[in-house]
């Protein structure tokens, strides 16, 4: 499969498919979630280092919702989706539902 960013419904029809045809002794899915910020990696790192020479001032409250970035390998497959936050209930209990059969 093709690492590319499927929709919600895609995603979690071929995640019920990998965790159909994987075999449990011999291989793992791995799920990851990530907070996705729509920044580069490269100027994350610069904002993360000039935080951290301004420890002393006060903290900053990010109060902005971000949506969130689901992976899901086993060996070569990879699949990974994009769920925005007025979204999440509804792909929480259908990811669920998914993982859990």
């Amino acid at each position: 499969m093709v690492d590319s960013v499927l929709d919600n419904d895609a995603f979690l029809t071929q995640l019920t498919r990998l965790f159909e045809n994987v075999k449990p002794t011999t291989k793992k899915i791995l799920l990851t979630m990530k907070r996705h910020t729509w920044q580069p990696k490269k100027l994350r790192n610069v904002e993360a280092a000039k935080e951290l020479k301004n420890q002393d001032s006060e903290k900053k409250v990010d109060n902005k919702e971000y949506p969130l970035v689901i992976r899901a390998t086993c060996g070569k497959n990879k699949i990974k989706t994009v769920v925005n936050p007025s979204d999440s209930d509804k792909f929480y209990t259908a990811y669920t539902k998914a993982t859990i059969a």
